[in-house]
């Protein structure tokens, strides 16, 4: 008999939509029978576009509006008693909650509802937000401890979150689990040459992603540097703002906002080199789609973001919001292109070992059957000898 999972997932959109398809669309059938709680508020075309193709499969889907990403009471208890009462008509052998939310609301039922085994995977914690008030901060803080202790298993997508997680008393050491978020490996075309140098990224216009630091620093090489051009691919609350700083500026021309894109990967495929400014991350799957492709990469040294990125390896670092530092790194790179093909070898290099979508799958089916897969994180040695080499040269 089947062994069945059912998926929570409120936040449909970005790299938490990019996981979740990618479980449902992988996940061997033959052995389980999959259900999925959504919630069509936050999604976006790419999951609209995949509903057809997972109701195909026979994944049978279950919309709870009241499902939000705000903190209601009144919202939240409706969504809780909608899920409870899914999970009643279910039954499912085990739970796998996504976010936040959806982790709260999932877990909560799950537990009421006497079962046994609860799976959460955070994607990074809700009180990392900065721009959170402090009351804010400390009840989602309290919320994740209280759940923690009906969790069976947290997966954390980046070891440096299963850190995190046990340092502010999250999950237990036993109860967690290191699962690096992984793609199928794309399709290398051969590039055109081409004089212009783009650097690009791949991220919503948020708090979180900083794209006012990617504007800083885009505004500052653009200025020394007539072959270089920036593209930012999202959208989000910041879009407008920065693409009017643009024009007034003058510099439509050299840095480029992209808005929203389907093809995101083409995009990312186009890229000379990849760049990120976040300023808390689980595991960025723009990151690990540019490691696909073989791009040098530039981001800010933050968890999820160093263990993409090895510092001096495949890309360089920088502290985050410091626009300053970041202008410092792509200029190391520009300066030499050497390094930059290095770097762009590396990041493939990495890609093959730690970020394939099979591996990912393959220790999630684990998990699911009560298996700790046991995956070592990305470090500076498990990179390679020609890390030291390279460290020492910088």
């Amino acid at each position: 008999m089947r062994k069945k999972i059912l998926f929570i997932c409120e936040a449909m959109g970005g790299g938490v939509r990019k996981h979740v398809l990618d479980i449902l669309l992988k996940l061997d059938l033959s052995r389980y029978q999959a259900f999925f709680i959504y919630n069509d508020q936050r999604n976006c075309e790419v999951f609209r576009d995949h509903m057809d193709i997972l109701r195909d499969r026979g994944i049978q889907l279950y919309r709870v509006k009241e499902l939000v990403r705000s903190m209601s009471v009144s919202q939240d208890w409706r969504a809780l008693l909608r899920v409870i009462r899914i999970i009643r008509q279910i039954q499912p052998d085990l739970i796998h909650c996504h976010s936040s939310k959806a982790g709260g609301i999932g877990r909560l039922a799950g537990k009421w509802c006497g079962i046994r085994t609860i799976l959460y995977t955070p994607h990074a914690y809700a009180f990392q937000d900065e721009s959170l008030s402090r009351w804010k901060k400390q009840v989602y803080l309290t919320m994740e401890r209280l759940l923690g202790r009906i969790t069976s298993l947290t997966i954390n997508v980046s070891e440096g979150e299963r850190r995190f997680a046990q340092e502010h008393r999250l999950a237990a050491a036993a109860n967690s689990v290191l699962i690096y978020n992984g793609i199928d490996p794309p399709r290398q075309r051969e590039r055109r040459g081409d004089e212009k140098v783009v650097i690009g990224t791949s991220a919503r216009f948020d708090d979180q992603k900083d794209p006012w630091t990617f504007y800083k620093i885009a505004k500052a090489i653009v200025a020394e540097y007539d072959h270089v051009d920036f593209v930012y691919v999202g959208d989000g609350v910041y879009k407008q703002d920065i693409g009017q700083a643009i024009a007034r500026e003058g510099l439509s021309g050299r840095i480029h906002l992209a808005g929203f894109q389907k093809n995101v990967m083409d995009w990312i495929e186009s890229f000379d080199i990849y760049m990120t400014t976040s300023l808390y991350e689980g595991l960025p799957y723009s990151l690990v789609e540019a490691l696909s492709f073989g791009k040098p990469i530039v981001a800010t040294d933050v968890t999820g973001n160093n263990e993409v990125v090895i510092d001096h390896y495949n890309g360089l670092l920088f502290e985050a919001k410091q626009a300053e530092q970041g202008v410092d790194r792509l200029k190391q790179l520009l300066d030499d292109p050497q390094r930059l093909r290095l770097y762009g070898e590396r990041s493939r290099q990495l890609f093959k070992q730690h970020f394939t979508l099979d591996h990912m799958m393959r220790s999630l089916e684990l998990a699911y059957e009560g298996r700790v897969p046991v995956n070592a994180p990305v470090t500076a040695s498990s990179a390679g000898e020609l890390y030291f080499k390279s460290k020492r040269n910088a």
